[in-house]
C-alpha cells in the first residue's frame, strides 16, 4: 500500500471477508497458484502447492467449476492442488463443505485442514469429510504438553 506499506494478511483478510473481495481473490490465487505449478513443471520440478479457502469461497457456487477449469487451463495434475480449510468453515457450513470437498477428491484434488485446534475441534468430523491431511495447531500442541507433560520413556 503506497501509505501504509506491506499490509499483512491477517488485516486485510478480514476486510476482504466482510466485503465479499475475498472470493475474487480466492480465485486470483487458485489461477496463479495453478499458473505457478504450471511452471514449475516446465522447469522440471515437480510440487504440490496448498491454497487457503475462506468461508466466504465455500459458498461461492462457481468455485468448483473455477478450481476444475484452472487444473485444466494449466495443464496440471489435479493432486498437484491442496485446498487447505481452517476447522471453523467445517462448523459453519458442513453440507456446502461436504459436498465441495467430496467433489474436488474425485477430481484428484487432495484437502488438508489447517489450523486444527484453535475453535471448536471435533474429531467427528474428521471421520465424516473426506480429508487427506490435518494441521494441527501449535498452540493446542503447547497447551497440551503444557497440562499434561508427556511421560518419560525409558531404553534398556
Amino acid at each position: 500500500h503506497p501509505e501504509f506499506g506491506q499490509v499483512s494478511p491477517a488485516r486485510f483478510i478480514p476486510i476482504a471477508e466482510q466485503t465479499g473481495l475475498i472470493v475474487p481473490i480466492g480465485k486470483w490465487v487458485i489461477s496463479k497458484a495453478c499458473e505457478m505449478i504450471s511452471t514449475l513443471n516446465h522447469r522440471g520440478q515437480n510440487c504440490k502447492l496448498s491454497v487457503n479457502l475462506s468461508p466466504r469461497q465455500i459458498s461461492d457456487r462457481h468455485l468448483l467449476d473455477f478450481i476444475r477449469t484452472s487444473i485444466k487451463n494449466n495443464h496440471i495434475q489435479p493432486d498437484q492442488l491442496e485446498l487447505e480449510l481452517t476447522e471453523g468453515v467445517l462448523v459453519d457450513n458442513y453440507d456446502k463443505v461436504q459436498f465441495l470437498l467430496t467433489e474436488v477428491r474425485k477430481l484428484g484434488v487432495s484437502v488438508s485442514i489447517d489450523d486444527f485446534g484453535t475453535g471448536y475441534s471435533s474429531l467427528s468430523y474428521l471421520k465424516k469429510l473426506p480429508i487427506d491431511h490435518i494441521k494441527i495447531d501449535r498452540s493446542f500442541i503447547q497447551d497440551l504438553v503444557a497440562h499434561y507433560p508427556l511421560p518419560s520413556f525409558a531404553t534398556t
